[in-house]
């Protein structure tokens, strides 16, 4: 919204000046650096810097935009990188715990099944 309000701006005081410009006495067999150029080459000049400068402005307003975005994205990426480290470690701690609990639930079995064999070979 800025960058239009401060275009329509420029457009009007161009357009102040080519008024101003075609109201000034034109000199008469001069010719160089003194002589006025046509009031509607200065309308057109003016035109083209107008929108030359809005292209600026708003191309300037983009890559802000796009700045902050770039910023946005790689404050994101840092949390998702300390987050899937999290997790990856999380779940090597998970994996380590189930599988000490199959160790020891194989242990287990295997001393119940000593001494089941135990007392199978007793009371035979």
């Amino acid at each position: 919204m800025k960058l239009l309000e401060s275009w329509t701006v420029l457009a009007l005081k161009s357009i102040k000046l080519h008024v101003r410009l075609s109201r000034m006495p034109k000199s008469k067999g001069s010719k160089g650096k003194d002589a006025v150029p046509p009031a509607s080459a200065v309308s057109v000049d003016a035109g083209q810097m107008a929108r030359s400068l809005y292209e600026q402005q708003s191309m300037a307003a983009t890559v802000g935009t796009l700045k902050e975005r770039m910023q946005q994205l790689a404050t994101d990426n840092d949390i998702l990188r300390r987050t899937r480290t999290k997790m990856g470690k999380d779940t090597q701690d998970l994996a380590s715990y189930f599988q000490d609990q199959v160790e020891e639930r194989n242990t287990r079995i295997q001393a119940l099944e000593e001494q089941l064999r135990k007392l199978q070979y007793e009371s035979a």
